[in-house]
């Protein structure tokens, strides 16, 4: 049996960028209730059982050979997904959407929440901070701006730096140093981009034990 259950945040996100990125592009969502934790496992394999999500390479060769949809199932703590590929299939009772239509929306904390989206001609997947958790940010760091906080505008601006090195990320977080710089002037402050590096490596995330 393959592994489902990732064991991180980010490599769940890392599975599940790879595997819409391999054509996984219809998913359906689901959160299991907590009351329920004793019976999280048996719920997975209901699932798995269900959409057939446990076969080899082989077999989803032949699959995909016969035009027939290849499903995936993935979870993180209470958050479930179960993923699907172009082809012929049953239909079930579960509502799948294709993320061309509507972005895959992730809560990863209290107050962050990551979108995973398709975008461009070649298809290329990535993810950003939704708009609320960057407005929130972004208001917070122009807040210790205006105070003059130094140390913790540069220590909360670093702390981003341990979202996973994907181009949306990198790119709100670019211009979350132009607005930085520009409200430091504000407030006599001479900030340079130096100040606050961006990372843009991307580091490979276990997602199973």
């Amino acid at each position: 049996m393959e592994k489902h259950v990732c064991t991180t945040w980010q490599g769940f996100l890392q599975q599940l960028i790879t595997l819409i990125s391999h054509g996984y592009r219809f998913y359906c969502q689901t959160e299991y209730p907590d009351k329920k934790r004793d019976k999280w496992d048996a719920i997975d394999l209901k699932l798995i059982k269900k959409y057939d999500a446990d076969v080899g390479k082989d077999k989803r060769y032949r699959y995909q050979q016969k035009g027939m949809a290849n499903c995936m199932f993935l979870r993180w703590g209470k958050h479930a997904l179960i993923l699907r590929s172009v082809g012929e299939y049953e239909e079930t009772d579960d509502h799948f959407v294709d993320i061309r239509d509507k972005e895959l929306v992730l809560e990863v904390g209290d107050i962050m929440k990551i979108k995973i989206v398709l975008e461009g001609s070649k298809g290329r997947v990535t993810a950003y901070m939704d708009k609320q958790a960057y407005r929130d940010i972004k208001a917070e760091l122009l807040d210790h701006c205006r105070h003059r906080r130094l140390d913790v505008l540069k220590g909360r601006f670093a702390a981003l730096n341990g979202l996973p090195g994907y181009s949306g990320f990198t790119q709100q977080k670019a211009v979350l140093v132009t607005d930085i710089i520009r409200e430091g002037k504000k407030h006599g402050l001479n900030l340079q981009r130096k100040d606050f590096p961006v990372r843009t490596t991307r580091k490979i995330y276990k997602v199973f034990d």
